[in-house]
């Protein structure tokens, strides 16, 4: 959400890209968290909104028909099972619980920290995982 920030520029990079992924658990947690009181040092309330609602308008919900439990933070799982399902090839995040598991099921996991030459030379366009802290770009191949 703040402008200038590493997940920014990742979710920036994944709006001029690539498509945006969320389901409805990815969506529901990042809204617990975007409720929080701690974000109100940071972004106003009406921040929070417009950005979910910016969210929720350029993402492409998914179905999750794919249910994993390979994650040591049974609460990480909703983003695996998001990449799955929606066919993604890599998930952007900053969380170790995640990260240790790359590859998972052909799904690479980075951090968001990449250098763009990373996403680039794989022929990837960027969609966004929503959630906690880690919430993060997960690239798929563009269709042409």
């Amino acid at each position: 959400m703040l402008k200038h920030s590493v997940s920014r520029k990742a979710l920036d990079r994944a709006l001029e890209e690539g498509e945006l992924l969320v389901s409805a658990e990815t969506i529901d947690e990042l809204n617990q968290v975007l409720s929080r009181a701690d974000f109100s040092r940071y972004v106003t309330e009406d921040e929070r909104m417009e950005f979910l609602a910016v969210l929720l308008r350029e993402a492409r919900l998914v179905e999750v028909a794919v249910y994993v439990g390979e994650c040591r933070d049974p609460q990480d799982n909703k983003f695996l099972e998001l990449a799955v399902s929606g066919a993604a090839v890599c998930i952007v995040s900053g969380d170790q619980d995640l990260l240790v598991l790359d590859p998972f099921r052909g799904v690479s996991i980075i951090t968001p920290c990449f250098s763009g030459s990373t996403v680039e030379e794989a022929g990837l366009g960027p969609q966004l995982v929503c959630g906690h802290k880690k919430a993060g770009v997960v690239p798929t191949r563009r269709s042409a």
